[in-house]
């Protein structure tokens, strides 16, 4: 990638784009394969809470300690770790040693490690638009575009690739998209200081005082709420209701990746 001021601000966005195809093509991939070698849309229900839990709680949690040991920092560690945990899926099933147990720890880790790593890119971004020139505003526009641009091709892929492919293959190519972010941040954004402090105290002081500042913005509590309420229904939905649907009515993979698709379209346009 050419150097030049607006480098940083590139890869950062590559970056984002890249980790977010993955993602979605693990979001249809995973819960098929669970589908697929357990029969069970309990099951499937469980992997995808044992996911969602931990992202939401260590995206709240960990938020000090981004700043404690710096966001380019974090997003790099936490996709790192995202891709061995992701990858380990596909490997120890393919030696069949991938027990249910097993597969509920590694979902949980990849959500615990994917909650702080995606808030240190949105921290990352200030700092890599103000030497890019670029208006915040802008900026932040381009984030949201590449966001879904990432969904929007990520969910028809992996249904398309699974009938070729397999489910196991697709959270490979998940695995491996994590650590091409993971690299693109950490040769092409610059590094931030992190906060200096290391106490406990600290730590405390930092989460109460984002958590007053919330509860001080009524607009901010309300819409936090309203994410909240929204997100853990599209999981509900995204995760079983749909994959078992489209087992049931026979259109496969396919079917979950072009329905996730059409909501992409819908939400981009």
């Amino acid at each position: 990638m050419r150097r030049g001021p607006g480098r940083p601000l590139v890869g950062l966005l590559t970056a984002e784009g890249i980790s977010i195809a993955g993602s979605r093509m693990s979001l249809v991939a995973l819960p098929w394969f669970v589908l697929a070698t357990t029969g069970s849309p309990l099951r499937t229900g469980v992997v995808a809470f044992a996911e969602m839990l931990p992202y939401v709680v260590s995206a709240v949690l960990a938020a000090p300690l981004v700043d404690r040991v710096g966001a380019r920092r974090a997003s790099v560690t936490c996709d790192a770790a995202s891709a061995a945990a992701v990858l380990a899926i596909p490997a120890l099933s393919a030696v069949g040693a991938l027990s249910f147990p097993v597969l509920l720890v590694l979902v949980a880790i990849v959500g615990a490690v994917r909650g702080p790593g995606d808030n240190a890119k949105l921290v990352l971004l200030p700092a890599v638009t103000v030497p890019a020139g670029v208006p915040l505003e802008r900026a932040t526009g381009l984030h949201d575009t590449v966001n879904r641009a990432g969904a929007l091709i990520g969910a028809p892929l992996a249904g398309v690739l699974i009938g070729v492919l397999g489910a196991r293959s697709i959270l490979a190519v998940d695995a491996a998209t994590f650590a091409v972010a993971a690299g693109l941040v950490a040769f092409t954004t610059p590094r931030v200081e992190p906060a200096p402090s290391t106490d406990v105290e600290r730590y405390r002081a930092r989460f109460a005082a984002g958590l007053s500042f919330l509860r001080h913005e009524p607009l901010l509590l309300r819409l936090a709420g309203l994410v909240l309420v929204t997100n853990l229904l599209d999981q509900a939905w995204g995760s079983v209701l749909l994959p078992v649907w489209s087992r049931d009515a026979g259109y496969g993979a396919a079917g979950i990746g072009l329905t996730a698709g059409a909501l992409g379209v819908g939400a981009t346009v």
